[in-house]
């Protein structure tokens, strides 16, 4: 190559026109920007110091250069900061993450004072030696040869493919993330910032920030050398480096760290972008897209002209507080999505009136003093163990809540009312048992289910359990029943009385509700017409203390009418219900005068989950006619409100919750579309919807399919349908037990596989298949496979075990040493297994616990000693190296919950546990896998609707790193999460996904462990 004016760069299968420029960029002794070599202790070697800004005029003359491993499009910079990369449509400018850096291209070529010497060469031996080449002429190969005796073409080949790239393809384009499998970026360490240490470390050679201007003798700043006559070898260097410059500023990030103890320098290479959007990867069933998911609703009042209805976006994994508001009655409605709390939950109740609005659900509660405006705060608390909330009302000083305590004794299980009173939402507090006082004759309060308050009257209602006397023959047979009672107070709680409605006029000791208007409070019981046909009759409390008969609810045409709910607000007070073939309503504005509205829907399509009455004694409803929610306005006749809103609050219908590797490829599991999916990648293939033949009551609003291993006999997946979205995922995230309660209404999911491509429900799996079982987590070993989730036991969670040797029949580990004592909570929430057999995580009562086991059958469990200063812990992921197991968690500590580590290195006999780093936000564990020869760990730093991924590692188990990786669909607004980590060869997949206020999308994670 020639000298002249301009030179040609050959590179790959283009050849493109290089201007002289390039010499002067590169011209060793311009130092411009920061120095960064690839290896701090090395001598010699070429340091090409730039800045993205140097590079004007220069990236345009290389056209689109051949696509490298990784950016099929070739690299299309135009200036600072290269704003306009085509690597996929996706990906977002890199901006600062490509900051300006020195490339390492060859030992000893040119550039490097003193060729193959350390740099200090006298300078007099330098010019007659440049002398001397002059005199011989056009440069030859062995002229350019280095001291090694290679070209320099030949040193920076070596440098390109000891980085790990390669020219292997001409410029195309392919969707971003199949292009994400054979990234293999060049270490640099521009844009990730270690959480756990002050300042980046300086770049090779001295801190950074030193560039400053050039030096002359004896380091003294002065003027650069005047650049040498640019020959052919200093072109040629400039258009290789010029293009490996561009590979370096795109190409990829390391976090830097040892992750093998024994291994040598090793680390995570992350491509830039770190992850993508993978929407077209993880389709829907037959290809296409998932279809969205409505929100749901669970519940509806209204005060004045102001209606609010509560529920959850059907964001998958995790839903999200949902709340519509109405100014105008109930005819328009606006939607907001609430902040989550830590944990995930959502609204499932709501009271209010003029000057506060409160909705509650299971670990929070939301204040708003208009119903538009809505503040996260702690929930309804102090709550004991086994405190159930079961209703909510608005009271002239603030807010009740009543509900029930849960305890086991001996083989019973024994419940006793609470009730909760707050002035503003935020503090409560509690009366028991004991402080109440209930008066129950003979008899004994067994749980509270109705609250209602009007002016300075608050009125509870609950069952009454007594043990009666029956003759069976001529054996007297003791009975356990249970009726309802009602009692009322004047003074805020403090004292109460025995208020039980009359049963006349055909009604039934049963209690089907209590609702307040804006004059007094309605009680409706049960009732039997004179043919016997079912109705309900009505009773008024007015201004004096005592219940009168106000009326008896029929359904038209005869139809037999069962009341389910009661709810009122300063409006009036509606009683709902079904009758023949539809949900029916009955109104009234006082309670003594009732008219039935329209129908709210078929019975067998429709089910109401909130009421309440809006201006001019309208029925606004709420509740779900499969496969939409809906909201109604009902008077004489009905109307669909709210579409719209509804509309705007749906999210994606799919989600990629679970992540595993075999032989064959990777696996990823999940739901779209209302059921289970399950996707399947070959090495080095694109992902594919896999076939499914799931269940008909597995489908539903999820969360699916959570988790999926591969051992001897196959693949097999786990996850559930039902109950409060990834329910497994969400326990222990703030450091206890409180949210463990397995989930009755869940649907445990078990599938297996032959081959990854092929699904079909468990063989043998009657034993995980009734109610109450939560599983969290499968595993796959020599022995056979092992799940591991929690049963409900009245009411209590209590850790569970299923082993199987070849995915046919399933046996159940009942019992193991150091089970805990009776009454006392537990919960397996991971499992993984090793060489030398499986591991188990959870929690017993307060402590953390781990269960181990050779074979999957004979199991010990133990309870691990509690942090200083933690009040309670929960371990919820687990991995193993040889002997080493690494179990990560969260403890409750007075300031917050905090991540920690329990780490084993002689098989689990002893413990030692190390907090996990973390600087000023909540921080949560979503995945562990063991990587390298050490861990890493991916979590969410922040609550609610703003978080971020943050990455852990470690060698060791104890002494973590952290750090945020780049990239857009990992940080910044909305919620980022990665789900689930998978090792395959060298190489990391991680799944998860990007939510905000514009929808949720699956996100694809890859980096290389070297």
């Amino acid at each position: 190559m020639g000298a002249g004016p301009c030179a040609t760069s050959i590179v790959g299968r283009e050849t493109n026109r290089v201007p002289c420029l390039l010499a002067h960029v590169f011209t060793p002794d311009q130092r411009i920007g920061r120095s960064v070599s690839k290896n701090a202790g090395s001598t010699g070697g070429i340091s090409l110091t730039v800045s993205p800004w140097t590079l004007r005029g220069v990236i345009p003359a290389l056209g689109r250069t051949p696509a490298l491993r990784g950016y099929p499009g070739g690299i299309d910079a135009v200036g600072p900061g290269w704003p306009s990369l085509t690597a996929g449509r996706d990906q977002p400018d890199p901006g600062p993450a490509s900051a300006p850096g020195t490339i390492p291209v060859a030992e000893g070529g040119p550039g490097t004072r003193g060729g193959s010497g350390t740099g200090t060469e006298p300078r007099a031996r330098r010019r007659q030696r440049t002398r001397s080449a002059r005199a011989r002429g056009p440069a030859t190969p062995r002229a350019l040869a280095g001291a090694a005796g290679r070209s320099v073409w030949q040193q920076s080949m070596s440098a390109w493919r000891e980085a790990g790239l390669e020219w292997q393809r001409l410029a195309g384009w392919e969707p971003a993330d199949a292009d994400q499998q054979r990234t293999e970026p060049i270490p640099v360490v521009p844009a990730m910032v270690p959480l756990d240490a002050g300042p980046a470390a300086p770049p090779s050679g001295g801190p950074a920030g030193r560039a400053g201007p050039p030096r002359g003798r004896a380091g003294q700043p002065g003027p650069s050398r005047p650049p040498p006559r640019r020959g052919g070898r200093t072109v040629l260097v400039g258009a290789v480096a010029c293009v490996a410059l561009l590979a370096v500023a795109v190409a990829g990030i390391v976090i830097t760290g040892r992750l093998g103890a024994d291994r040598g320098p090793t680390g995570l290479v992350v491509a830039y972008p770190s992850a993508r959007l993978a929407d077209g990867q993880f389709a829907g069933p037959g290809g296409a897209p998932a279809p969205e998911v409505l929100p749901s609703l669970t519940g509806v009042a209204a005060a004045g002209r102001t209606v609010v209805a509560v529920g959850s976006q059907a964001a998958l994994p995790f839903a999200r507080p949902l709340v519509l508001t109405s100014r105008d009655g109930g005819r328009t409605w606006q939607s907001t999505v609430l902040r989550a709390p830590a944990g995930g939950g959502m609204p499932l109740m709501v009271a209010g009136g003029h000057g506060g609005w409160l909705a509650v659900g299971p670990d929070a509660a939301w204040t708003s003093p208009d119903g538009r405006s809505w503040r996260l705060g702690p929930g309804v608390a102090p709550l004991a163990g086994g405190d159930r909330v079961q209703a909510l009302a608005r009271t002239r000083g603030g807010f009740a809540a009543v509900g029930e305590n849960v305890r086991p004794v001996g083989d019973d299980l024994v419940r006793t009312p609470v009730l909760w009173t707050s002035a503003s939402g935020l503090t409560w507090q509690r009366r028991g048992a004991g402080q109440l006082d209930l008066p129950a004759g003979q008899g004994r309060v067994a749980g509270l289910r109705w609250v209602a308050a009007r002016g300075s009257v608050l009125m509870i209602a609950g069952e009454v359990a007594r043990t009666v006397v029956r003759h069976r023959g001529k054996r007297k047979v003791s009975v356990l029943t249970q009726s309802p009672g009602v009692w009322w107070s004047k003074d805020d709680g403090a004292s109460w009385r025995r208020a039980d409605p009359p049963v006349s006029h055909g009604a039934t000791a049963g209690l089907a509700g209590l609702g307040a208007t804006g004059s007094g409070i309605v009680a409706i019981r049960p009732g039997r017409g004179a043919k016997g046909t079912r109705d309900a009759v009505a009773y008024v409390w007015g201004r004096r203390p005592a219940w009168r008969f106000a009326r008896v609810l029929t359904a038209g045409r005869g139809a037999a009418l069962d009341v389910t709910s009661v709810a009122g607000s300063d409006q009036g007070v509606v009683a709902a219900g079904s009758a023949g073939r539809y949900r029916v309503a009955f109104v009234s504005v006082r309670g003594w005068s009732w008219r039935q509205t329209a129908h709210l829907g078929r019975s067998s399509a429709t089910a109401v989950t909130g009421v309440t009455v809006g201006p001019g004694g309208r029925v606004v409803a709420a509740g779900a006619s499969h496969p939409r929610p809906f909201l109604l306005l009902a008077g004489r006749h009905r109307r669909h409100v709210g579409q719209a809103a509804l509309a705007g609050a749906a999210a994606a219908g799919l989600s990629v919750n679970g992540l595993g590797a075999g032989p064959g490829g990777q696996v990823a599991v999940g739901q779209a579309d209302g059921a289970p999916a399950v996707w399947s990648r070959a090495p080095g293939g694109r992902w594919s919807p896999a076939a499914v033949g799931a269940r008909p009551s597995w489908r539903g609003g999820g969360p699916g399919l959570t988790g999926v291993v591969h051992g001897g006999a196959g693949w097999l997946a786990v996850g559930g349908e039902g109950g409060p979205a990834g329910a497994a995922a969400q326990v222990g995230v703030a450091g206890t037990m409180d949210s463990a309660t397995a989930q009755g209404s869940q649907q445990p999911i078990l599938m297996t596989s032959p081959d990854g491509q092929t699904w079909s429900p468990a063989a043998g799996a009657e034993p995980l298949a009734g109610p109450g079982l939560t599983l969290a987590g499968a595993a796959a070993g020599r022995p056979g496979y092992v799940v591991a989730g929690m049963r409900d036991v009245h009411g209590q969670p209590m850790a569970a075990l299923w082993w199987s040797a070849d995915l046919t029949t399933w046996v159940p580990q009942g019992w193991w040493t150091g089970s805990a004592r009776s009454g006392v909570p537990s919960a397996l929430l991971a499992v993984t297994a090793g060489t030398s057999g499986f591991a188990a995580v959870g929690a017993v009562g307060a402590h953390p616990a781990v269960w181990l086991s050779r074979d999957g059958q004979g199991w010990r469990s133990r309870s691990l000693a509690l942090p200083a200063g933690a009040r309670s812990a929960v371990l919820q992921r687990v991995a193993i190296q040889g002997s080493r197991i690494t179990a990560l968690g969260m403890q409750a500590r007075p300031s917050g919950p905090v991540p920690f580590a329990a780490v084993s290195v002689n098989g689990g006999r002893t413990w030692r546990e190390t907090l996990l780093p973390v600087r000023g936000r909540p921080a949560g564990v979503t995945a562990l896998v063991a990587a390298g020869g050490g861990f890493l760990a991916t979590g969410m730093l922040g609550d609610g609707g703003d978080q971020d991924v943050i990455i852990w590692w470690s060698h060791d188990g104890f002494a973590w790193h952290a750090v945020r990786p780049p990239g857009r669909w990992l940080r910044g607004p909305g919620a980022q999460q990665i789900t689930g980590l998978s090792m395959s060869g060298n190489m990391l997949t991680g799944v998860g996904y990007t939510a905000t206020g514009s929808g949720q999308h699956p996100v694809l994670w890859q980096a290389r462990i070297r």
